[in-house]
């Protein structure tokens, strides 16, 4: 997590009411929200990464199935 991040995320929980906790327990919120949100990244990262395997195995198949027909049609010309 980058800096500016960090500083970002320790301003945010700050800012919510803490009702007299520590600067100990802000800390450990802190920490606790950029876990949750390092979780949601890796989440959406892990989402899309299948996504475009996906793709990648219908774009390889369409390929094969098109270098078939090419070779199919090149034998009928012979």
């Amino acid at each position: 997590m980058s800096e500016l991040s960090r500083q970002r995320l320790l301003a945010e929980v700050i800012r919510k009411p803490v009702g007299g906790l520590s600067e100990h327990d802000v800390t450990q919120r802190a920490i606790i929200k950029s876990v949750e949100i390092g979780q949601i990244n890796h989440d959406a990262t892990q989402a899309a990464i299948a996504e475009l395997l996906k793709q990648q195995r219908e774009l390889h198949a369409l390929l094969i199935a098109q270098q078939t027909r090419r070779n199919e049609t090149k034998k009928y010309e012979r």
